[in-house]
């Protein structure tokens, strides 16, 4: 049985697709590694400030805000995305203790996408709490 070359070109091409496809999903299950940290200690009073100055953020760099907050033994749980994309956000919560807030940037996109992001959501925490606050 001899094969026709229009069946071998073809046969390569749906191989080809296969693989393309392939490795599109594996680079959409990546893990995310935490690209920059941040920790905000608040009074109780603050929370509330604070997560309208995320809000804000959000608002004014055309970010989506998603909360899921939930409860933990009893006390409330803040847990907020800020997203530029499914490749590029910024996850906030208080899950260790209840005044004092992670904020970690995640993203498969270069440094030049989520560090500028980054940068100024810092500098606006920092003005509004103070450096010894947000570190």
């Amino acid at each position: 049985m001899r094969l026709r070359p229009i069946s071998v070109i073809y046969g390569f091409l749906v191989l080809l697709i296969a693989l393309s496809c392939h490795s599109q999903i594996e680079a959409n299950r990546r893990p995310f590694a935490p690209l920059s940290e941040a920790r905000v200690s608040l009074s109780n009073s603050q929370i509330t400030l604070f997560i309208d100055k995320l809000k804000e953020f959000a608002a004014s760099e055309h970010l989506e805000f998603a909360e899921g907050n939930f409860t933990k033994q009893g006390r409330p749980v803040v847990n907020v995305a800020v997203r530029l994309n499914a490749e590029t956000f910024y996850q906030v919560d208080n899950f260790r203790d209840p005044t004092k807030f992670e904020i970690n940037a995640y993203s498969h996109a270069s440094d030049d996408v989520w560090q500028p992001i980054w940068e100024r959501l810092m500098t606006k925490l920092k003005s509004q709490f103070g450096v010894e606050i947000v570190k």
